[in-house]
């Protein structure tokens, strides 16, 4: 049994003619395997590589939206940042700026295009984020709200406290109706005394001007404040008027009367208006001991209208033109006291100043003194906007007060005694008018039978004698105006006359819808920024009938009167000078954007006297640029309007052979960049210029040539390209330095 199973085993331990070959087998095999598990190694990096490349390019979007977010937080702590020198202690500026909190994965660098800033309320960035080599771009556009934005805005739709003839205590009105309380109900009484103990807006006491259902207001309008309507205004939506005829808004209306919310009085939804028939008039006598008055309520009058206000956001009335003054003793005009100004349709303007002993530079360094013992025609000079401008005039005009410039100053006077003070001759009563023009001036705007002082103001200084200051920097405005301007003063702007741009071509009829409407390729501006008010020059007796009201001034003139400019009233209101006496003057056509504090009125409702209110917004303030720095005036946040993404051009027929990109180059290097490699055939490079950033672009034959700064940055090219039919487009090469 034994030698049987030696036998066996060994016979299956005995050597096998294909033992050989299987070994060869499973050897090929495991290389198979191993191949095979190379393969699928390689093929996985391979996909986790766009992987990995994908997250660095999401990481570098982010890390460029971080630099867009980095100068907004500069804006926010410095609204005029843009304005500044160029900030050395910005690091994105000059070079690559750490992404907050990123552990250096992630750096930005941006540039930014400042040229439309003042003139239409945008700035451009460029902002390129990089991380671990991969780098992306984005473009944004920033935009803040202005009074710009509507053809009308408030900040307080009650009458100014200090308004000539407002109220008979205006201590009183300056206690209850220079704030915003909204709608509330019960009765007011002054702060300290019963029934209630504090301040409440909205009380009948103060005077209101409302909206009526014969005036017509195109363009977005808002106010701060509650609205005061005529429930009589149809009922027509206003953002889809159709060209009704009778409707009175066309545009949005807004307001900041907020939601009730308990402890607050606000407005509910639907009842955001109070109705003018709901506002008392009783604002005789002054405020008794015990004397209260009603809170204006909102009823049930106020529902079911299409054009009820819808909340908005507060926009605040700026609070002085300070800067304006600045920027007028820059590279603008100041002039000092009652000043003059009349526009001429061939650029020119008149200023008769007869207080100023010297203006600016740009306006010629020229007294306008006028020796009081002269009581005839007062110094004027011409100045030619168009020339002035090309010798760097920065369109800005001021008129400040004769007590205003420092001790020492040329224009400094004592109290009372400039030449606007003074009596103009021993024969004269008074010292009116401040301001006496040319004979030919006074027989065409004031009546031949008054053969007294004939000037501004009028020796009829109207009912309420609170309007003229011989010593303040007033400024009396009309004329037809060729040119952008805009006029700041220390105290008021009185409208002497129609306030045209000279490119309208409808200015006599007024049925017609382009009245007094200008021409959406006119580049002519003006902008006015009273300190205290603005106002329609009317001035009348008190009491005044149509036998008087012609002894003087030659008000026919101003019938249906035409304004193209945009407005901001600081500290008070736009109004008609003596708005409810007098004769119907029609209308007040105001082309253009006013805003204003607080509210004036223009006329009697009705058209019982002065005038009534239309109202349309000048289109081209929301494309084109506005009149002169108005945009300093607003204190609102920059907001982003635009966001995108720009795809860096490849330039693949670059001189010396380079393929590469046309937004990468070393420092201190000249790179030419054909940007037209492959544009339509016949189109021409005609002009490169710096939008933002540093460096020196030029255009060599058909291709930009740019000459890259020693630091490293962003520089954004603006390239004009011709067309074969003659028109141009305008595009922009962003171009990072390494």
């Amino acid at each position: 049994m034994m030698s049987r199973v030696l036998g066996r085993m060994r016979h299956r331990t005995a050597a096998s003619p294909d033992d050989g070959s299987a070994l060869i087998i499973v050897i090929i095999g495991c290389m198979a395997l191993v191949a095979l598990s190379l393969v699928l190694a390689q093929a996985t990096i391979n996909a986790v590589r766009p992987s990995d490349r994908s997250e660095k390019s999401f990481a570098a979007q982010a890390a460029a939206e971080a630099g867009v977010d980095d100068y907004r937080a500069r804006l926010l702590v410095d609204n005029r940042y843009f304005l500044r020198a160029p900030d050395s202690s910005n690091p994105a500026l000059t070079g690559w700026a750490d992404v907050p909190g990123g552990a250096g994965q992630g750096q930005f660098t941006y540039s930014i295009d400042t040229s439309r800033a003042l003139v239409a309320g945008e700035l451009r960035i460029s902002s390129t984020g990089k991380v671990d080599g991969v780098t992306r771009t984005v473009e944004a556009v920033l935009t803040k709200r202005s009074t710009l934005d509507y053809v009308y805005i408030s900040d307080i739709e009650s009458m100014a406290p200090s308004l000539p003839g407002a109220y008979a205590d205006p201590t009183v009105a300056a206690e209850l109706c220079t704030n915003r309380r909204w709608a509330a109900a019960g009765q007011v009484s002054k702060t300290g005394t019963s029934p209630l103990n504090g301040i409440h807006r909205n009380s009948n006491f103060c005077r209101w001007a409302g909206i009526y259902n014969t005036e017509r207001i195109k363009g977005r309008i808002h106010t701060n404040d509650v609205w005061y309507l005529s429930s009589a205004i149809p009922n027509i939506d206003p953002l889809s008027t159709g060209g009704n005829s009778t409707a009175v808004f066309d545009g949005a209306i807004t307001t900041s009367c907020p939601p009730v919310t308990t402890g607050v009085a606000g407005c509910p939804e639907g009842m955001r208006w109070i109705n003018t028939s709901d506002v008392s008039s009783n604002t005789s006598g002054a405020w008794g001991s015990g004397t209260t008055y009603k809170a204006t309520e909102l009823s049930g009058s106020q529902t079911g209208k299409l054009w009820n206000p819808t909340y908005d956001t507060v926009l605040e009335i700026p609070a002085s033109n300070s800067r304006m003054r600045e920027l007028a003793m820059d590279k603008g005009c100041v002039f000092t006291g009652p000043t003059r100004i009349r526009f001429r349709a061939d650029g020119t303007m008149a200023v008769t100043s007869p207080s100023t002993r010297a203006t600016t530079s740009m306006c010629g360094g020229t007294s306008l003194y006028a020796n009081p013992a002269t009581p005839a025609v007062q110094p004027t000079i011409t100045l030619d906007l168009g020339a002035m401008k090309a010798a760097g005039f920065n369109g800005v005009v001021y008129v400040q007060g004769t007590l205003s410039p420092p001790v020492g100053d040329a224009n400094r006077w004592v109290a009372g005694t400039s030449a606007a003070c003074l009596k103009k001759n021993a024969t004269n009563v008074n010292s009116y008018p401040f301001i006496i023009p040319a004979a030919a001036e006074q027989t065409e705007l004031f009546n031949s039978s008054y053969t007294g002082k004939k000037g501004f103001p009028s020796e009829k200084f109207g009912s309420d004698p609170g309007w003229y200051d011989c010593d303040a920097g007033d400024v009396f405005v009309q004329g037809e105006f060729t040119g952008a301007v805009t006029i700041a003063t220390e105290h008021d702007i009185a409208l002497t006359g129609p306030v045209i741009d000279s490119s309208d071509t409808n200015k006599t009829n007024t049925a017609a819808a382009d009245y007094g409407v200008p021409p959406l390729t006119s580049n002519n501006m003006l902008g006015l920024v009273p300190y205290r008010f603005l106002y329609a020059y009317r001035p009348l007796d008190a009491n005044t009938t149509s036998a008087n009201e012609t002894a003087d001034w030659n008000w026919q003139k101003n019938k249906n009167v035409i304004y193209n400019f945009a407005a901001v009233v600081l500290t008070q209101c736009f109004g008609s000078q003596d708005a409810t006496h007098g004769s119907n003057m029609g209308g007040i056509y105001l082309r253009g954007s006013l805003g204003q504090k607080y509210r004036c009125p223009v006329g009697v409702s009705g058209g019982g006297a002065a005038y009534q209110k239309f109202y349309q917004y000048d289109q081209r303030y929301m494309v084109e640029d506005p009149p002169p720095y108005m945009l300093e005036l607003s204190n609102e946040p920059w907001k982003v309007k635009a966001y995108s993404e720009t795809s860096i051009r490849r330039d693949p027929v670059a001189l010396a052979g380079l393929v590469a990109d046309s937004g990468t180059q070393a420092r201190s290097t000249t790179r030419t960049y054909n940007v037209l490699a492959n544009d339509i055939a016949g189109n021409k490079l005609t002009g490169a210029a710096i939008k933002a950033g540093v460096g020196t672009a030029s255009v060599v034959g058909n291709q930009i040539s740019f000459l890259a700064p020693s630091t490293v940055g962003q520089t954004v090219i603006e390239y004009i390209v011709t067309k074969p039919d003659g028109s141009r487009a305008a595009q922009n090469l962003t171009i990072t330095i390494t």
